[in-house]
């Protein structure tokens, strides 16, 4: 494994013919970055700023053993810690290598050296090693992966609660009455939800408006046009329609529906916004009764007045051409004839006035 050969080792031994041996079989194998001190007193100092990836250190020195700096090492952080040790012994005392493997000790070699047995025994501690910190790289990197993906989500989750919040709110707020219909047979089935709008349109009460289906609530002949109400929404995604609907006391309103195909829990489901236009209906009905009114109003303006008040203006006219001794003779027929006229086009006029009267159907709009 190539990756090991840019290992930094540390050597430490009193003796610097024993470092120069190590050092000469650790180049033959390719190894370049070789640190070593001969006084272990320094021992840890350097440990600390190198932070090697093998330490090699005679158990028998003067001043600091091997013992001490495995002691050290092993009450010491993580980081060092976990730093493999391979321990040179001239001694063949069971006990001596038993306390050095609970301080910590890695491996073995004993002197005098075995150049093969040296080399064999550094690569397989480096190559663990390396496994070793590859795999912790790997878990710490996943786990911080999987901290934030938590984070992600938990910064997910509360901005999605935010939002349903909001859009819950909207939803109960909404002077609309809004309400989710599940489908059953690739038909609109029972209401799932419903704001409160709906028991001011219904009169029914929110849990009893969720035992109604959509053919129950709509009252005029137009039901069978939901029988194919799903596919025209999934070619359109939105059906606008007016029909009736009666409330639960019995009242008839004109609703203006919109139904809009959604997701809702996973399945498909059927928005539904109903708006009461009764009162509107009644105002379009009233305009256009207003209307005819005015029209046949126009119509006897241009027909019944014209008549009797072109006639007047003949006679007017008339009058005017006649000399004060001709008036004497023919005048008082034809004050008769003006007075008939007058008449006339008072009564037409009175009439006139009743139709307008009666034609004040618009309700008044503080009652809108």
């Amino acid at each position: 494994m190539e990756e090991i050969k840019l290992s930094k080792i540390f050597i430490v031994d009193d003796i610097q013919s024993n470092i120069d041996l190590i050092i000469e079989i650790l180049k033959i194998e390719g190894f370049s970055d070789i640190h070593f001190t001969t006084e272990s007193h320094k021992a840890l100092e350097n440990i600390s700023f190198l932070k090697p990836d093998l330490i090699i250190v005679d158990l028998m020195m003067p001043k600091v053993s091997g013992f001490d700096i495995l002691e050290h090492l092993n009450k010491s952080k993580e980081e060092n810690w976990i730093i493999p040790v391979l321990v040179l012994t001239a001694s063949n005392n069971p006990a001596d290598k038993l306390k050095a493997l609970k301080l910590g000790a890695t491996e073995f070699l004993t002197k005098p050296l075995d150049i093969t047995e040296t080399s064999l025994r550094i690569k397989n501690i480096l190559t663990t090693s390396y496994l070793f910190k590859t795999e912790r790289n790997l878990r710490q990197n996943l786990e911080e992966k999987i901290r934030e993906r938590t984070r992600d989500l938990e910064i997910a989750k509360n901005e999605a609660e935010k939002n349903e919040l909001k859009y819950r709110n909207l939803f109960n707020a909404n002077s609309d009455a809004i309400s989710i219909s599940s489908i059953k047979n690739e038909k609109p089935s029972y209401f799932l939800e419903s704001n409160p709008a709906n028991k001011i349109l219904s009169d029914y009460e929110m849990e009893e408006f969720k035992t109604l289906t959509i053919y129950d609530f709509i009252q005029d002949e137009r039901k069978e046009q939901f029988d194919n109400m799903i596919s025209k929404l999934e070619k359109n995604e939105i059906i606008s329609f007016e029909t009736t609907a009666k409330s639960k006391k019995g009242k008839i309103k004109n609703i203006e529906a919109k139904c809009i195909l959604i997701e809702y829990n996973g399945e498909k489901a059927i928005l539904n916004i109903f708006r009461d236009i009764t009162e509107r209906t009644k105002f379009i009905e009233a305009m256009i009764a207003q209307n005819k009114v005015l029209k046949d109003i126009a119509w006897s303006q241009s027909h019944e007045v014209r008549a009797p008040l072109a006639t007047l203006i003949g006679l007017v006219n008339l009058i005017s051409e006649y000399d004060e001794k001709e008036f004497q003779t023919d005048g008082k027929e034809i004050l008769k004839m003006i007075k008939k006229y007058s008449d006339d086009l008072d009564q037409i006029i009175k009439k006139t006035s009743e139709k307008t009267y009666i034609s004040n159907l618009f309700t008044n709009p503080g009652e809108l």
